[in-house]
C-alpha cells in the first residue's frame, strides 16, 4: 500500500493550474509507475478529476493497453479526486486504496483517459465528518476509463483516508 503522508497543498481558484501541477508532481514522485506510464493530470473541473496516458509505453503483446496500466491510471484518478476534495476542505490526510475491482469492457487501442466524478455532496460530507471525528474514513469511488469517447473499463475502489499532522 502506498501512503502519501504529510502532503500539504493549499489551493484557491486562482491557483487551480498550480494545484493540478502539484498533484501531478506528487503522484509522479510517489508512484514511479505513473512516470514510466507517462501519465499526466488531464483536467480537473469542479466535480471531476481526470488523468491521461499514451498507449505507447502502456502497450501489451497484442498492441492494446496493458491491464495493469489501465488499473494503475484508474486508481490514481480515484486517489486524485479524493485528495482534491480533502485539500478543498483544508484537511491533511494520507489516502490509500484498500480494495478495488476492475471490469474490462473492450480493448484500448490508443491513448486513454481515466475520469472520476466526485460523489454527491452528502457522501463527501459524511466522509469528511467521519475523518475529522475518528481520524480515518473510507469512501467508494467509481472511475471510467475512456478511449475514443467510449468507456473501455470501469474501476470500483474503496479508499481509506487517515488524518496526518501536516
Amino acid at each position: 500500500m502506498t501512503s502519501f503522508e504529510n502532503i500539504s497543498i493549499n489551493v484557491s481558484v486562482d491557483q487551480h493550474k498550480d494545484f493540478l501541477k502539484q498533484i501531478e508532481d506528487i503522484m509522479l514522485a510517489k508512484i514511479p509507475l505513473l512516470k514510466s506510464m507517462k501519465a499526466k493530470v488531464f483536467q480537473s473541473e469542479d466535480g471531476e478529476f481526470s488523468m491521461k496516458a499514451p498507449l505507447g509505453p502502456n502497450q501489451n503483446h497484442v498492441m492494446s493497453a496493458f491491464g495493469g496500466s489501465i488499473a494503475a491510471l484508474a486508481t490514481a484518478a480515484g486517489w486524485g479526486v479524493i485528495v482534491g476534495e480533502l485539500k478543498k476542505g483544508n484537511i491533511s490526510a494520507s489516502v490509500v486504496v484498500v480494495k478495488s475491482s476492475i471490469k474490462y469492457i473492450q480493448p484500448i487501442m490508443s491513448d486513454f483517459i481515466a475520469s472520476c466524478k466526485t460523489e454527491p455532496i452528502v457522501r463527501w460530507t459524511k466522509f469528511k465528518d467521519k475523518l475529522k471525528t475518528t481520524s480515518h474514513s473510507k469512501i467508494k469511488i467509481c472511475v471510467n476509463v475512456v478511449c475514443n469517447h467510449e468507456v473501455c473499463a470501469i474501476l470500483e475502489g474503496t479508499f481509506l483516508a487517515r488524518m496526518t499532522n501536516a
